[in-house]
């Protein structure tokens, strides 16, 4: 009897920062675009430090996703394995990003809360993290 194989799955792991409220539409989308593919997610909300480590998962993971992670991001680069990141960008570290529009967000936000008549409008974020900063400054 003959047997044949199935084409490997597309695996593709996805590490996170756990508590971030914009994480589960980015993994919903990731999710969705993978399966639809026929490939599947693992999802580490765990320090990337780790996912540099051997673990289980490593070997069977054909590339990476990282949304808002930087610690570790050079180690993991260093694997070889392809990297895209979501809101980051690493220096030393050559691997595509998806990048938010804050200027333009912002000035979008803000036309549509003065359109509603809304004419005391705060801000509030961590001027920490270069994305609330640029958002701040538009």
């Amino acid at each position: 009897m003959k047997q044949t194989y199935a084409p490997k799955q597309l695996t593709v792991g996805v590490v996170s920062t756990p508590g971030d409220p914009q994480l589960g539409t980015v993994i919903n989308g990731v999710v969705e675009i993978i399966h639809q593919r026929g490939g599947r997610v693992i999802n580490l909300a765990a320090p990337i430090e780790v996912v540099g480590m051997p673990l289980p998962a490593n070997d069977a993971i054909d590339g990476w996703i990282v949304v808002h992670w930087q610690e570790g991001l050079p180690a993991l680069a260093a694997t070889g394995a392809p990297i895209v990141t979501v809101n980051l960008v690493i220096d030393g570290v050559a691997c595509p990003a998806v990048l938010p529009d804050n200027v333009g967000g912002t000035y979008a936000l803000i036309a549509h809360l003065i359109g509603l008549g809304h004419r005391r409008i705060a801000f509030m974020g961590d001027m920490r993290h270069k994305d609330i900063r640029d958002r701040y400054r538009s």
